[in-house]
């Protein structure tokens, strides 16, 4: 199963004190993963827990800037504007 993924950037938080879903996991899953980013937070299971928005945050911005260093981004861009132009 992870072959079919292990190629998808990715960024995996996980609270170091989480008891419901075991550190462990998380990381061996980071090592079948080619392209993935691991960070574990002092916290929780919660999502809502400070530390692990924070990592989220700073997880999105990183493959937001990613994403618009990409071609693509800027294939999107030009589109969005040839539609504002013909509103």
């Amino acid at each position: 199963m992870v072959d079919v993924i292990k190629d998808i950037p990715r960024h995996i938080v996980h609270g170091r004190y989480d008891v419901d879903c075991r550190p462990i996991n998380a990381y061996e899953l980071s090592k079948k993963l080619n392209n993935c980013d691991l960070d574990f937070v002092i916290s929780g299971h919660s999502s809502a827990e400070p530390a692990i928005v924070d990592a989220l945050v700073r997880a999105t911005d990183k493959f937001k800037r990613n994403f618009y260093n990409d071609d693509i981004a800027k294939v999107y861009e030009n589109k969005k504007k040839e539609q504002v132009k013909w509103k």
